[in-house]
């Protein structure tokens, strides 16, 4: 049992100390604890649509990312354009109010939508020696976008973090990799990369493919399709490389994550009876002294 003595300190176990941390009431999605840089969170994750249940009103950090575009199909001795990256969108500080909040994920090629905010789908890449699509939107409430073009000229397609690159008109050329992803830590605390461009098809006379990147689906080599990019990652998706098909883009994804606060006065001082260990609670967070 925990003993709250004078001068706001504080007696009990390990355990009992750990205890003492509370999250406002929420759920919805998978949810997942964790610290980083001392601050403790709690984040949900949503892979398709659903709801999010809010009893306790908070600010929240948002991570919104929409459905990757579908790669480019091969034409005449060329390989396809890849596919644009989903929308990726980045709110932090969103106060949350009660109710039930609905989370919108309609997959790849399609837009995620929650709290006015919207990720819109990458674009599709071009057939032959045309240009990649470009990565989606992201829109509403004060979000921070972060988009980028597709390339030219049997290019591969946008990502979160970086264009795509042009490809070259010589039949014995490889596709490119798509734009890079991006990393974010709103799930776990560790970063974690989405968002990658779809790679081009290979022509004619190449035997090569270009490899996927941060979740965008690969570029086919001569006679192979594309690659599809990964599931809720948003990925573009791989155009095919001669006489290949292009794949379609990795559905999107939804992460929030809020702060966890102790339910007593910053400046507490706790003895851990177990450990013969003392800590002093300042800005949220226990210090050994």
């Amino acid at each position: 049992m925990v003993d709250y003595l004078a001068g706001n300190r504080i007696r009990g176990t390990n355990a009992e100390r750990i205890a003492l941390l509370s999250y406002p009431d929420i759920s919805g999605g998978t949810e997942n604890t964790y610290s980083s840089a001392g601050v403790n969170y709690k984040s949900h994750t949503f892979l398709s649509t659903g709801s999010l249940v809010v009893t306790d009103a908070t600010d929240i950090d948002i991570l919104i990312i929409g459905g990757g575009g579908t790669g480019g199909n091969a034409q005449s001795s060329y390989g396809g354009a890849g596919g644009g990256a989903g929308g990726y969108g980045v709110k932090t500080g969103h106060t949350l109010s009660t109710g039930s909040k609905s989370v919108t994920i309609n997959g790849a090629g399609n837009t995620t939508v929650f709290e006015s905010i919207t990720a819109s789908s990458g674009g599709t890449g071009g057939n032959g020696f045309t240009s990649g699509g470009n990565s989606g939107t992201a829109t509403g409430n004060s979000v921070t976008q972060y988009q980028n073009a597709g390339a030219s000229s049997r290019g591969s397609g946008g990502g979160a973090g970086s264009a795509g690159t042009s490809g070259s008109n010589s039949q014995g050329a490889a596709g490119t990799s798509g734009g890079n992803g991006l990393a974010n830590s709103f799930r776990t605390g560790s970063d974690e990369y989405r968002g990658g461009g779809g790679s081009s098809g290979s022509n004619k006379n190449s035997y090569a493919s270009a490899a996927g990147v941060h979740g965008g689906g690969a570029g086919g080599a001569r006679y192979q399709a594309g690659t599809a990019g990964t599931v809720n990652t948003g990925g573009g998706g791989g155009a095919g490389g001669f006489n290949g098909s292009g794949a379609g883009g990795g559905s999107g994804i939804l992460i929030i994550r809020y702060v966890g606060t102790y339910n007593v006065e910053d400046g507490s001082i706790f003895y851990e009876t177990d450990t013969n260990k003392e800590y002093v609670l300042y800005n949220n967070s226990w210090t050994e002294v």
